[in-house]
């Protein structure tokens, strides 16, 4: 079951023994949450983030890969400003992903970009089978 929020999921972590004796399985909830976009709260709206300017996904260490996301900046009032607006900037969000994790990788990706993360058989067998050497469309 994934968590219903971020402050569930950071809870849980820090009283892992507590949750866990409890017949609470942390690792199982963190496995069905990972890539998913929490609320920081359970029953509010899910904060508004900004709008992505770009992904890049690179070879990881770990033999996995890393996703990172840029975020476009956005217009905040700011009364310190002469104009009265000013830039917000959000560092950019690193995500590292195990050499066995491509489909959650994958899933965290369709999430950011809005599509489908489900794909056919014919689609799937492609990926699968792919050693991405010579081939061409």
């Amino acid at each position: 079951m994934p968590y219903e929020s971020r402050s569930q999921e950071q809870y849980f972590n820090a009283n892992r023994a507590k949750m866990e004796a409890q017949g609470v399985d942390v690792d199982e909830w963190n496995k069905a949450s990972k890539g998913k976009n929490l609320p920081a709260h359970k029953g509010k709206t899910m904060e508004k983030h900004h709008e992505l300017r770009k992904m890049e996904i690179e070879p990881a260490e770990n033999g996995g890969h890393t996703v990172t996301h840029h975020k476009k900046p956005k217009m905040s009032k700011d009364r310190h400003s002469h104009a009265g607006m000013s830039m917000g900037y959000e560092e950019p969000e690193h995500h590292v992903f195990g050499k066995d994790e491509g489909h959650e990788m994958l899933a965290h990706i369709a999430n950011h970009l809005g599509i489908s993360e489900g794909m056919g058989k014919e689609e799937k067998d492609e990926v699968d089978n792919d050693d991405g050497v010579g081939k061409e469309d």
